[in-house]
């Protein structure tokens, strides 16, 4: 069963009420595929995609409301490569990995500090350096990624150089206008970094993404909107009560992926944005620390979500700008 994000696109749209009843049985495939393959490896064994290795075991959170942690990110990242590169092999996007979009935020952070080092040649920024020179040479006409912000929240961005935009998507702020866009950090990242390779006009504007309902979906919401503004046609916008079905969908997507790849996936394409090649094994950028966001669960309103593990409680609930906003005018 090949995916879509696991949903009809007549009903993922984020808007009006899902038609529960009649998607059932293909939420029972779903689950029940993804089920299947998850059984078929040894509990106790690792998987590996993309030089990303992980504990079989952990990918059970997938079937969880546990938030998403970097390592997930990265996976759902690989499936979305492959999908780039066996539909649209000619494509001029490259995925930021999550290396990448950390360091990015780094990078900016240090601009205006003695310890600022780009646009330099120094190791360490060398393959973000080599990015920008991909988008200036036109090898590359546009990049994004998903980017680990405030600790706790996972959001989406997109630069086109052709069109002179930043696309920026949170799900929980989804119907920003693109004013506010301009005033998030991310995009202001981007724009700064851009500019160090001669992008100097770059204007903002919203990316589709849907609005969560829960404290933890962020992550998944970001990579569907990421993969739909890439691949509209495969990859449809979850309704925000599906997102549990979009997490397990991935899941069965990434032991596929891994089984099918494993061998042979260092000589892939594939790689070409989680590290770089000229770096040393010792001196890959570490991992983030991603640590659970907040405090409160909320039950999904679907029959399926009985088969949906809860997480542990988790500190400090998100809140909505517009929650910010009437907090400060209190």
């Amino acid at each position: 069963m090949e995916s879509n994000g696991g949903l009809d696109p007549a009903q993922s749209s984020g808007k009006g009420t899902p038609l529960i009843v009649e998607s059932a049985p293909a939420i029972c495939a779903i689950v029940y595929d993804a089920v299947d393959v998850l059984l078929d490896l040894p509990m106790a064994g690792v998987i590996t995609v993309n030089n990303i290795t992980t504990p079989v075991i952990e990918l059970a959170s997938f079937c969880s409301n546990d938030w998403m942690a970097d390592t997930q990110i990265d996976f759902t990242l690989d499936v979305l490569a492959h999908d780039m590169d066996h539909f649209c092999p000619d494509s001029q996007f490259g995925i930021l990995r999550l290396p990448c979009t950390n360091k990015l935020i780094q990078l900016s952070n240090l601009r205006d500090t003695d310890a600022a080092t780009y646009p330099s040649n120094a190791k360490p920024t060398r393959f973000i350096r080599k990015i920008g020179d991909d988008l200036v040479s036109k090898r590359l006409t546009s990049v994004g990624g998903i980017f680990h912000i405030n600790s706790n929240h996972w959001v989406v961005a997109v630069a086109d150089v052709e069109s002179r935009k930043i696309y920026y998507g949170d799900s929980m702020a989804a119907d920003q206008s693109p004013e506010q866009v301009g005033r998030c950090m991310v995009p202001q990242v981007l724009k700064w970094w851009l500019e160090r390779h001669g992008f100097f006009d770059m204007s903002f504007a919203t990316m589709e993404v849907c609005s969560q309902t829960d404290d933890f979906s962020c992550g998944i919401m970001s990579f569907m909107a990421l993969a739909h503004y890439c691949l509209p046609q495969r990859y449809s916008l979850p309704h925000p009560l599906y997102a549990g079905v979009a997490r397990v969908d991935l899941l069965r997507r990434i032991i596929s992926l891994h089984l099918a790849t494993s061998s042979d996936f260092e000589d892939s394409e594939l790689a070409m944005f989680s590290t770089s090649p000229t770096l040393d094994p010792e001196s890959t950028i570490p991992r983030p620390s991603t640590p659970l966001p907040s405090e409160s669960m909320r039950q999904l309103q679907l029959d399926f979500s009985a088969h949906l593990s809860v997480s542990p409680m988790k500190p400090g609930r998100k809140r909505s700008r517009r929650e910010e906003a009437t907090s400060g005018q209190a």
